[in-house]
Parts: C-alpha cells; structure tokens; sequence
C-alpha cells in the first residue's frame, strides 16, 4: 500500500508522458484545467483578469490618462460598456497600455511604442464597432490588425531602436476577443509566445499525433525579416490548430497556450533547441 504522497506524485504523473525519451506535457483538458487554476491563483496574474482592478492615478494627478494602473480586464470592459464615443481613444491607449504592462511586452523600449501602436489602433478602427469588426475578419494579410500592430515603430531618437511587435499584437487581439466577443469568438486568436513557438516547432506533438511536419524555424523566422508579418502569424496559429484538431478531446487555442506556455517556460534557450533536437529525423 502506497503513501498518500506516493499516490500523490504518481498522479501527477499522470500528467505527462513520453516520447522518444523526452518528458512532454499532455494536452488533455485536465491538464489545462489544473493550469489554469494555478496560473489565475498565482498573484503575478490575478489581477491582469480582475475587471475590478482598477486605475489609481498618483496623488495630485489630475489628468485624465491613467498610464500606471488599471487591469486588462478593465480597461476592455470599459471600452466594451462605455456609451460615451468620445472616451474610445482614452480608453484605447489604456487598453493598449495594460496588455503591455501585464505581458511585458516591452513597448516603449523604443522610447514611443505605447503612443504609437494607440495611434495604430485609433486611426485605422476609429470606433468600437469598427475593432470588433476586424476582429471578426481574422485578417492575416498586410491589411490585417496582426500586421498593422506588429508594423516596425519609428524609435524617439538614434538613442532607441525600431521594434516589431509581434507578441503585442496576438496579445493584444486575444485580450480583446475574450472580453469583447461572446462564444467561440473569444478564442479567434492565440497569444504568439516565444516558448509556445519553440515547442511547436520542434515538431514533437507532430510525430505523436502523425501530423506532418512543421516549417524550419529558419523559415518561419525569415518572414520577420521579411515583414511578413500576418503572415507569420497565420503560419503560427495554424500549427496550433493542426494539433489541437489531432486530440481526442478538444482544447481551446487559450487553453494551448496556457498549457505549453506554463509547462515550458522555465526551460532555457539550451534546453528548448536540446528538446527540438530530441525528436529529429
């Protein structure tokens, strides 16, 4: 008879699997679960999800910008409520500023990109209607929202570089159809993440679920070079896809990403390419 914490560690066994000698984690509904648990539990991410988290302006601040506080979950709640048209930009610019804070996303390391991708947003989709539109389209081409917000930024001065912003523009989008759609439109976009790229192209989840497979990271990375950048994106969301139409039982885009993303993510640069190289040939 085994101790409960035998019994404890086996389950969580449970968990996982292996392939080819490599420890991977099993995309079952279960697991995305018990990931999701921990991460809305865990206080670095409580209250990016907290609608009633909201913005604390420094004491004498009169204005009427509210750049150091104020939940994702908020701010897009109040551009989904808000009657009044003329908050749109203000509530933009802070939607745009709290996906960036809690996502360290790094926009203004250019020295401006806060401000410009606002910008982005307001001039191309100047009303709510508009965004939700776009949204919709799930547009991948250079006219597209992925695109235009991951666009090079002009940097403040030579003392900054441009940057390409990628990762903002999928989280930005997934933040957005969470809060302002109903249904399986809340999941059109996944979060394009560094570590949930490096395991979907290693191609392990492709050799267990037969699929063929990926693109070599080589040339899914020239496409940034290229500019290609919804297009990148589309090649991105469509490996995902690809494996979560092979599983048993469904998973959402959103519960993929949380799910490899956690797993994953406390291994090094090494480890991942080690990982990739694991399942070669």
């Amino acid at each position: 008879m085994c101790s409960l914490i035998e019994e404890e560690k086996n389950k969580a066994k449970e968990l996982l699997s292996y392939y080819k000698g490599t420890k991977i984690v099993e995309l079952t509904p279960n697991n995305v679960y018990t990931v999701m648990a921990i991460i809305n539990l865990d206080s670095n991410y409580q209250k990016a999800a907290d609608e009633d988290t909201i913005p604390i302006k420094e004491k004498g601040d009169k204005s009427e910008n509210y750049n150091r506080g104020g939940s994702s979950a908020y701010w897009f709640k109040q551009l989904k409520e808000s009657v009044d048209s003329t908050k749109y930009e203000e509530i933009i610019c802070n939607c745009v500023n709290s996906v960036d804070r809690e996502n360290s996303t790094h926009l203004n390391a250019d020295g401006v990109g806060r401000i410009e991708i606002s910008n982005r947003i307001k001039d191309t989709w100047g009303n709510l209607e508009s965004l939700k539109e776009e949204l919709r389209k799930r547009d991948f081409s250079n006219k597209g929202i992925i695109h235009a917000l991951s666009e090079k930024t002009k940097p403040k001065d030579e003392k900054h570089n441009a940057r390409v912003n990628i990762s903002f523009a999928s989280k930005f989008c997934q933040i957005a159809c969470y809060y302002l759609f109903d249904g399986d439109e809340r999941d059109n976009f996944s979060k394009y993440d560094t570590v949930v790229k490096n395991v979907i192209l290693s191609g392990i989840y492709q050799k267990k679920l037969n699929l063929e497979k990926p693109i070599k990271k080589f040339d899914f990375d020239k496409k940034i070079g290229d500019g290609k950048y919804g297009e990148l994106y589309e090649t991105y969301q469509k490996l995902i896809d690809s494996i979560r139409g092979k599983l048993p039982n469904k998973i959402s885009r959103h519960g993929f990403d949380q799910l490899i993303w956690y797993y994953y993510k406390g291994k090094s640069e090494k480890e991942l390419q080690d990982f990739a190289n694991s399942v070669k040939g």
